[in-house]
């Protein structure tokens, strides 16, 4: 695998048009750029008093598609306004993860491989329970449960889809995609109906038929064995959900004046979902490509592609934060830790022992070395030993889940892999914790206010 960070020709790198008319997001996304400078306004006191709506902000973090759900508007939540981080959080998480594991049992029906098919399916439906509690949260369980039952007419078509696909039944596929299409207009007239008419059809109804397409596309190019596409598709689909589920929270939590608690866009939050997002997107595509690893073929040059470009990613968002010396410092250090995962999943498939404890030892002083070096670009704000245990516990999850399923145990992979992303999640909350004191503490006093502003004492 070539070491991740450096250019990759096959990278996700340009706006394209769907079939339901919003565009896809443009890759080479580095949300801390705007993290950044939400962290030099908060530092100065210069925070406006109604939070941005995250969806709606014409950034490079978010997608064409996300801008354009600044029309939906839902009542204010039952939920007390301190979880509203939270509640946006959740949300992003798992309409981000929908997109993983509902690729997964795509590709197993694809592959023929019915065991692991039923594990897949496992992941799916419990990625369902787990939007339904969040709308539970606010709506109660009835219509919760409603919203569940719509949502996965979604799954249901695309699983139809690909085993159409698989049987070269262009009937079969004619109606699965007949089913899909009707999806994100019953789902955006649900909403409409829950939230009395607040919720536009057309924005909703536009944003998921995007959704749909993006499914369909990969489908397609995986059937085809053009993997570079389908797997540059699977990242844009993530990207698109993650974004979806910030809009959703952010109508949920808008109230009557059309405001946001403060929490729910504050800086801080802002850099924790920026974090979740790519630190999480990192574990599903270290995920696929150890378990490509472990199989071999050519699938794996493309899901290393784009280990490679969410590393790149990451290095850049470290890079905006701490400057370019610590951005290419992660990269190096950030890069022998897929190496090494990559490694040891080809030791696994070699059944090569001492090849598994190398790739085990390089782990190791993966943990330290990153552990070190967060420890240190935080002023001791995190601390070394306790970022080493955190870091452990991440490999220990990459090398557990491909451990299970080299052995065929693929429940025990998809459980293991699953709790991984959500462990993500909590990562980047304990990072942005750190991170966003310590950038404020070193910015010039006054800040913007005083033509102070930038990141110029930033490492």
């Amino acid at each position: 695998m070539r070491r991740t960070g450096a250019s990759v020709s096959e990278g996700t790198g340009a706006t394209r048009s769907v079939q339901m008319g919003v565009a896809a997001p443009m890759s080479g996304r580095v949300p801390a750029l705007i993290v950044a400078g939400a962290l030099v306004l908060g530092a100065c006191g210069c925070a406006a008093s109604r939070p941005a709506r995250p969806a709606a902000q014409a950034s490079p973090t978010r997608s064409a598609a996300a801008q354009g759900m600044q029309g939906m508007q839902m009542p204010a939540a039952t939920i007390p306004t301190a979880q509203a981080a939270d509640l946006r959080i959740g949300m992003e998480e798992f309409f981000g993860q929908d997109v993983f594991v509902g690729i997964r049992v795509t590709r197993s029906r694809l592959r023929g491989d019915p065991d692991f098919t039923q594990a897949a399916v496992s992941a799916l439906s419990r990625n369902s329970d787990d939007l339904t509690k969040l709308f539970t949260q606010v709506y109660g369980g009835a219509k919760a449960q409603s919203f569940r039952r719509l949502w996965e007419t979604k799954q249901e078509g695309l699983v139809a889809y690909a085993r159409a696909v698989s049987q070269h039944d262009q009937a079969a596929q004619a109606t699965a995609r007949a089913q899909l299409d009707a999806f994100p207009g019953q789902v955006a007239q649900f909403l409409h109906n829950l939230t009395a008419g607040k919720v536009s059809t057309a924005t909703v109804s536009s944003h998921l038929g995007a959704h749909i397409d993006d499914l369909l596309r990969f489908t397609d190019a995986y059937a085809a064995g053009d993997y570079a596409t389908a797997y540059r598709t699977e990242r844009v689909d993530y990207e698109r959900q993650f974004a979806f589920g910030t809009g959703i929270a952010a109508g949920i939590e808008e109230n009557r004046d059309a405001h946001l608690p403060a929490s729910f866009d504050s800086p801080l939050t802002r850099l924790r979902s920026a974090l979740g997002e790519l630190l999480g997107e990192h574990m599903q595509l270290v995920v696929d490509a150890m378990g490509a690893a472990l199989r071999g073929g050519p699938e794996f040059k493309a899901d290393a592609a784009q280990v490679n470009n969410d590393t790149e990613e990451l290095a850049g968002a470290i890079g905006v934060l701490f400057g370019p010396k610590s951005g290419a410092a992660f990269t190096s250090v950030w890069g022998d830790h897929v190496d090494a995962l990559v490694a040891y999943s080809g030791a696994v498939a070699t059944k090569d022992q001492q090849g598994k404890n190398q790739a085990l030892a390089q782990l190791r002083a993966f943990e330290k070395h990153l552990s070190t070096f967060l420890s240190t670009s935080t002023d001791g704000r995190l601390t070394a030993p306790a970022l080493s245990d955190v870091l452990h516990m991440h490999d220990r999850d990459l090398v557990s889940q491909l451990d299970a399923y080299a052995s065929g145990n693929f429940t025990t992979a998809y459980n293991v892999a699953y709790e991984g992303y959500q462990h993500m999640f909590a990562v980047a909350a304990t990072l942005s914790g750190a991170i966003g004191p310590t950038i404020a503490a070193r910015l010039p006093k006054g800040g913007v206010q005083t033509g102070g502003g930038g990141m110029a004492s930033s490492r």
